[in-house]
């Protein structure tokens, strides 16, 4: 990649994956991506793609692959593989990034994220380093500008808190906390610092304030929960949650949640891990996959930006004015949460 910085944003070596234990989801997506360059060699092992007539995406062409799954995959396994050599690389550019293949640039750094197609499960020694996906972007060589521009509201610099996060997350996901907000109260702590005094604020930081925020931040969670109608989650229960949103935090800060201000992020956190818990309790046998996350984010971000925009007192007055039924409180609130998204008075 050249002199061109990068900002990755999740955790290194926190993430990991295992193709051959995976249902290959990502290779039944329909379509293949590929570079010009990339296109005549693998047409020679598939023959059946000088047939299509693919479609262009930037300087990629996106070809149809049968319903089944990609022309390469067989017997649950990516045909690719077995071919290549350290000296020989064979998969398409797009499948070798893959999951690490979400692009947006904050300013002029390409920001880097972890695809949530991949059920990518969270590790403590294991996983996918920054410096593996530096170099694999470095042998791609990719050019001209990402799909995605993070439509960030927050300072130049605050690409900074960003890595005081994502550092944060790493040591979250290394070592499960006792205290079940610690990570939350840790971002409440730097978005405070940082809002405050901006990068010096950040080395001044009393660390001690994120135990002093938990309590209150749980006191929000409570609000929360009555607001919504649902339980308030047990301990035990936002500690894996903690751990889950520590190693997503700055993916979904940049890729999701990237127009909410940095003083409402520890708030939106804490609406997440809340709707976290309640698709828990809803299917208590299935796990949280990375998928799963994003969706919930993706249809209740208007929620959660409601809920981390209102002060307690707006909060008090939401809760008492909200149908009882459980549907029609939530259809309700989504109206609100509408509105509000829309720039009107809810």
């Amino acid at each position: 990649m050249g002199a061109v910085q990068i900002h990755f944003a999740f955790p290194s070596g926190a993430l990991r994956y295992d193709c051959q234990s995976c249902d290959q989801r990502c290779c039944k997506t329909g379509l293949l991506a590929l570079f010009a360059r990339e296109r005549p060699a693998l047409a020679l092992l598939a023959p059946a793609l000088d047939l299509l007539a693919p479609r262009r995406l930037g300087e990629l062409t996106l070809a149809s692959t049968p319903y089944s799954g990609c022309w390469f995959l067989a017997e649950a396994a990516c045909q690719l593989e077995r071919i290549e050599t350290p000296t020989r690389r064979v998969r398409p550019s797009a499948c070798r990034l893959f999951p690490f293949n979400l692009f947006a640039l904050h300013g002029e750094v390409l920001v880097v994220g972890p695809n949530a197609l991949c059920p990518l499960a969270l590790t403590s020694a294991d996983g996918v380093t920054h410096a593996q996906c530096a170099q694999a972007l470095g042998e791609i060589g990719l050019a001209g500008p990402p799909p995605l521009a993070v439509r960030c509201l927050d300072p130049a610099d605050s690409l900074v808190l960003e890595r005081v996060v994502r550092e944060a997350a790493a040591a979250a996901v290394a070592a499960p906390p006792d205290s079940p907000l610690p990570f939350l109260a840790f971002v409440a702590a730097a978005t405070q610092a940082f809002c405050a005094g901006g990068v010096p604020g950040l080395a001044a930081m009393d660390l001690a304030r994120a135990d002093e925020l938990a309590p209150v931040l749980e006191r929000r969670l409570a609000t929360f929960a009555a607001i919504l109608g649902v339980a308030t989650p047990a301990p035990q229960s936002l500690a894996a949650i903690g751990r889950l949103l520590a190693a997503w935090t700055p993916s979904l800060r940049l890729f999701a949640l990237d127009a909410l201000p940095l003083t409402q992020l520890p708030l939106a956190l804490l609406a997440i891990a809340l709707f976290i818990a309640h698709w828990q309790s809803l299917r208590p046998a299935r796990p949280v996959l990375p998928q799963t996350l994003a969706q919930l984010v993706s249809s209740m971000s208007e929620t959660v930006a409601l809920l981390a925009q209102s002060d307690p007192a707006a909060l008090e007055q939401l809760a008492a004015r909200l149908p009882k039924e459980p549907l029609a409180r939530a259809h309700e609130l989504r109206r609100l949460a509408r509105t509000r998204t829309h720039g009107a008075e809810a």
